[in-house]
Parts: C-alpha cells; sequence; structure tokens
C-alpha cells in the first residue's frame, strides 16, 4: 500500500479512537466527584458498556494498521504526525483510566462503608432479639433475665 494512504489511514484511526476516548472521559467526568447514587453509576455503567463494544474493533484495526506501518517506507514527517496523534490517544486513555481508577476506589470505599452499616445493623438486629424485643415477642416485655 502507498505510504500516503497508510498515514492517511492511521491518521483517521486515531482521530476516531481519541474522539472516543474523549466522549468516554467526558461522560465519566459528567458524574460529579463523590456522586454515586444508582442512576449515575447506571449511566456510568452504559457509558463503559458502549465504550467496550466500539473500541473492540479497534483494536483490531490498530493491529492490521499496525503491521502495514512497521513495514511500509514513510517519510519522517509522516512518522511524526502519526507519533503525535499516538502520543495524543495515549493520554486520553491514560486520563480515562485515571478516572476509572478513581471511581473504582470510590465505589470500593462505598462498599466498605456499606458493609460496616450492615454489621451495624446486624449487631443491633441481634441484641434486640437476645433481649426479646421484637416482632416475635407477644408479651411485649423485655426478657426476664435481664
Amino acid at each position: 500500500m502507498a505510504p500516503d494512504t497508510l498515514t492517511a489511514r492511521l491518521r483517521n484511526y486515531f482521530i476516531r479512537e481519541i474522539a472516543l476516548l474523549e466522549n468516554t472521559l467526558e461522560h465519566f467526568r459528567q458524574v460529579q466527584d463523590g456522586k454515586s447514587d444508582e442512576a449515575a453509576l447506571d449511566y456510568l455503567s452504559s457509558a463503559l458498556y458502549a465504550f467496550e463494544k466500539q473500541e473492540a474493533p479497534f483494536t483490531t484495526e490498530f493491529h492490521l494498521l499496525r503491521r502495514e506501518w512497521d513495514a511500509a517506507d514513510v517519510s519522517e514527517a509522516d512518522r511524526q504526525a502519526v507519533r503525535d496523534l499516538a502520543h495524543r490517544a495515549a493520554q486520553c486513555a491514560q486520563a480515562l483510566t485515571k478516572h476509572m481508577q478513581k471511581d473504582q476506589q470510590t465505589l470500593g470505599e462505598q462498599k466498605d462503608e456499606l458493609a460496616k452499616s450492615l454489621n451495624h445493623l446486624r449487631t443491633g438486629r441481634d441484641l434486640l432479639s437476645k433481649y426479646g424485643i421484637g416482632p416475635h415477642d407477644d408479651t411485649g416485655v423485655m426478657d426476664k433475665k435481664v
């Protein structure tokens, strides 16, 4: 394939890849920091699903283009232009990864807080049941052993 055509295809590839990464990153930015209500999580989940679905063909396309690129005789100016786009795509991917890791950490912290709350609830429930206070106590009085 002619180097000019290959360079144009690679430029086109990276422009589309950058647009996908920036679009997905924008979805993450739209969810306020620390906000993780159900609607926000659903929003992020659908954004991630869309990204993964669109990213798979990009990976295949990239491997094919890379093979051609490595074998082609391309001018240094064209190589530098493609390297610049590849660097920009890598920066976008790094920013997206950072956002995803931050959200994953937030979710992990919230999971831990939820586990603590559930343990407190269980402890309170167990205490109430131990002292005979609850729906199964027909007498309406506390355990006589207390």
